[in-house]
């Protein structure tokens, strides 16, 4: 999940057709707005990558070679399929010659609850690659970017499927909380605060924050933060620029973007030193 992307390639890149081959890079990343589908041939992400800090649960299957995971306590495995748990303390993985698919579910998805309760409290549980067989040629040919949007949430879900034994399904939002994530999702975030949100649900603000929290395992601010972030992405995509986009969806400067959306994806937008290029593709509104 690592690239070399200045704010100016950053744009370029969003703006650029999923379907347009590019020789520089080597793999794709399908973004829903809280999953994530990575498809490479090759995959490093290296001790130091800010991707280990992202808070989701992982499906990880090889097509060729194994890979090999290291972890934060010196631990590590060599597997062809495995499923990672958010807090696994996962410092290292690497896939030569792999051709990896990687499944990534944030928390308040239906993939983050299925695979949460499929580790049952464990870090990481392997699973038999043939789960996903059928998978194989539309995930190495869609490395390229071919595989189409409205088919990735439906791959994600799948996947879910194959290798826990559950069907992802929607939970249930608080009726309170989902009105609160309207107003997020309409009010500039400079705009949105603990006091509103709680105000407008008629709730105290130690009660929402707690409930927000329960329905959707983060913080009110993390949430707005991830959401704004999103917000700008789309305005990027219809063709205005970085600067304006971020100020106009409420971030206090580009810097305060930036640094939103390292949190949400584990690489900077304007990070030079990564050796690895992904083409990226959003898939959603």
């Amino acid at each position: 999940m690592q690239t070399t992307m200045t704010g100016q390639d950053f744009l370029t890149q969003q703006g650029s057709s999923s379907n347009t081959c590019s020789s520089t890079f080597e793999g794709t990343v399908y973004y829903l707005q809280r999953s994530i589908l990575l498809l490479a041939a090759d995959l490093v992400i290296g001790p130091q990558d800010k991707t280990h800090g992202r808070r989701s649960c992982r499906i990880i299957v090889a097509y060729q070679n194994p890979f090999r995971v290291e972890f934060c306590d010196q631990a590590a495995i060599t597997t062809q399929a495995i499923v990672l748990d958010a807090n696994s303390g996962i410092s290292n993985l690497v896939g030569h010659g792999s051709d990896i698919a990687l499944l990534d579910f944030t928390p308040a998805t239906e993939g983050y609850d299925c695979t949460k309760k499929f580790l049952q409290e464990q870090r990481y549980k392997e699973f038999d690659p043939e789960l996903l067989s059928d998978f194989r040629a539309e995930f190495i040919a869609g490395q390229q970017g071919s595989i189409k949007p409205t088919r990735v949430e439906q791959l994600l879900s799948l996947g879910v499927e194959r290798v826990t034994g559950e069907k992802p399904e929607t939970k249930p939002i608080d009726s309170r909380v989902f009105n609160a994530l309207q107003i997020i999702n309409t009010l500039p975030l400079n705009q949105i605060n603990l006091e509103l949100l709680a105000s407008s649900c008629h709730l105290s603000k130690d009660r929402f924050r707690h409930l927000f929290k329960e329905s959707m395992e983060c913080s009110v601010m993390q949430y707005a933060r991830q959401t704004a972030v999103w917000r700008t992405l789309k305005k990027m995509d219809a063709g205005m620029p970085m600067v304006e986009a971020a100020l106009l969806v409420g971030f206090h400067d580009v810097s305060h973007f930036y640094h939103a959306y390292s949190d949400l994806f584990g690489v900077s937008v304007s990070e030079r030193n990564n050796p690895r290029r992904f083409r990226r593709v959003r898939c959603f509104n």
